[in-house]
């Protein structure tokens, strides 16, 4: 199926369960008070991936590689409270989960008498070549919903030097390596971090 065809399959399925990824497009997702946001650059352009970061997806049997965003880490992204990355559906570039597991995503179960969404674990690699399990869910935001890496980001955030204010770069790929398949879900991410100098990105 062509790209464009599974990206607007899983957002019509995101509309399918109430999900309106259309509603504030004059204010951002983190849902943050305005006048503590940070003034976000404009990518003019899409980073390349650096080459050891690729050549280690390939060694993991990675497939289909491609950039999910590439953002600027607000203060709720490095609140420990809340404990997530924001990957804002109307932000994506590519849509990265099938409609499967965009379905998958959106089951909930009760915990504790709140409804909680199940979400899935996916394996995910930093630019140091580490690799770890990290939780995907959808969730609802503010009056949205949006994909969050949620379960073991704070860990995740603190061992790359994460923090507010940050530039970095998301991306997805299918991994037919059984050692990166985790419970049956083949989706893998890998996430870097951008350095600004002079307008030009490097990587750290």
């Amino acid at each position: 199926m062509a790209q464009s065809g599974v990206l607007s399959k899983t957002l019509d399925l995101i509309s399918s369960f109430g999900l309106d990824t259309n509603k504030r497009k004059n204010r951002d997702c983190d849902d943050e008070p305005r006048r503590k946001r940070r003034r976000e650059m404009v990518f003019s352009s899409t980073v390349e991936m650096p080459a050891a970061l690729r050549q280690r997806i390939e060694a993991m049997g990675g497939t289909d590689v491609q950039i999910v965003m590439q953002k600027q880490l607000q203060e709720s992204d490095r609140n420990k409270n809340h404990g997530r990355l924001l990957i804002p559906t109307k932000k994506l570039m590519n849509e990265f989960a099938t409609e499967e597991e965009a379905e998958l995503m959106m089951q909930e179960e009760v915990d504790r008498r709140r409804r909680m969404r199940i979400g899935m674990e996916v394996a995910i690699i930093d630019a140091a070549l580490r690799e770890s399990v990290i939780g995907l869910k959808l969730w609802k935001i503010g009056s949205g919903h949006n994909y969050c890496l949620a379960s073991q980001w704070n860990s995740f955030a603190e061992q790359n030097s994460l923090e507010s204010g940050d530039y970095i770069q998301l991306w997805s790929f299918r991994s037919n390596n059984n050692a990166f398949i985790v419970n049956g879900h083949n989706l893998c991410f890998a996430l870097v971090k951008l350095d600004i100098s002079e307008g030009i990105f490097n990587f750290i």
